[in-house]
């Protein structure tokens, strides 16, 4: 798999720290504020700050768990945790398609054999959430 041009990358393979190198060249690109931080069901997340189509799809969010501390502790105020269970490694991208729309997209552009869960925001009305955990890929 190539990763498209833009800063942000898709797939559930398993890979050295994708939630954090996207929240990284997110920043790097100025589409995510760090500051503008929402924590959501112990995931950092960030709405872009400005648009983005990533192969056709409208990605207006991005959110990411990560659990090695040593990148939590050279990268503070990237990633922020609620009390309970840990959300474990994960990536979400969050999309104003409709979930069969963002299904449809995946199998298009074919980014991964290991697809992830899409479905509708139980939080955000509106929004799709397209999420890669380490609980969920294989291989």
């Amino acid at each position: 798999m190539t990763s498209p041009p833009d800063p942000i990358r898709c797939s559930c393979r398993r890979s050295r720290h994708p939630n954090f190198n996207t929240a990284r060249d997110g920043t790097r690109a100025k589409l995510i504020n760090l500051k503008a931080q929402e924590g959501y069901d112990s995931l950092s997340c960030w709405k872009l700050t400005k648009p983005l189509q990533v192969k056709g799809l409208p990605v207006v969010g991005v959110c990411a768990y990560e659990e090695d501390d040593l990148i939590k502790a050279q990268h503070p105020g990237y990633y922020w945790r609620g009390p309970g269970t840990s959300p474990g490694v994960q990536l979400m991208l969050l999309t104003s398609a409709r979930p069969e729309a963002a299904k449809a997209w995946w199998k298009k552009v074919g980014y991964s054999e290991s697809g992830p869960k899409i479905e509708a925001s139980s939080d955000q009305e509106g929004v799709t959430e397209i999420r890669c955990s380490d609980y969920d890929v294989k291989g």
